[in-house]
């Protein structure tokens, strides 16, 4: 102890001389560093925790809830909602992409849709005016048939009433 101070002091013999070496230093220059790690060991641990807490809070709001928005959307467009995923969903620019993908596909297949009930409607209507077609022209073929038949057995009766005996 020196002047309020204490001190560490270690003492060397240097070979080939009667000297010494005497080393003299502040004792809280040598126990503060040990101490200080110790002292800092819970900071740096709640730093790690920090650090974890945000990372998991990241992936939460950015990743996982995007893509279950995203995968209840593509659930709504397999039900025939595909105005369904015109919306943003948030999260990274990865999912934002893949909803823009989605997207364009719910509406290529909402035109495909849309397509093929017009080719279905055309059909139909083609089917209806073929049908309608064909009942004009048996009904009009089958009255003249029916009316030349008439004619034919009105024509046999006055033969018969005028002339039985020629008929076969």
């Amino acid at each position: 102890r020196s002047g309020g101070e204490e001190y560490a002091v270690t003492a060397a013999a240097v070979p080939g001389t009667d000297w010494r070496l005497v080393l003299r230093e502040p004792w809280h220059g040598l126990s503060t560093p040990p101490i200080l790690l110790e002292q800092l060991t819970p900071f740096v641990v709640l730093i790690g925790v920090l650090v974890s807490f945000l990372t998991l809070l990241f992936g939460l709001l950015f990743v996982v809830r995007p893509l279950r928005l995203l995968s209840e959307r593509t659930r709504r467009i397999g039900q025939g909602d595909f105005a369904a995923a015109a919306t943003a969903v948030g999260g990274v620019d990865e999912i934002e992409d893949l909803r823009l993908a989605v997207h364009q596909m719910a509406q290529q297949i909402q035109s495909y849709q849309e397509g093929l009930q017009s080719y279905l409607h055309a059909v139909t209507r083609a089917q209806e005016e073929e049908r309608a077609r064909l009942a004009r022209d048996l009904h009009d073929e089958t009255i003249q048939t029916l009316t030349a038949l008439d004619h034919k057995v009105q024509k046999l009766q006055r033969a018969l009433e005028h002339e039985p005996a020629q008929l076969p």
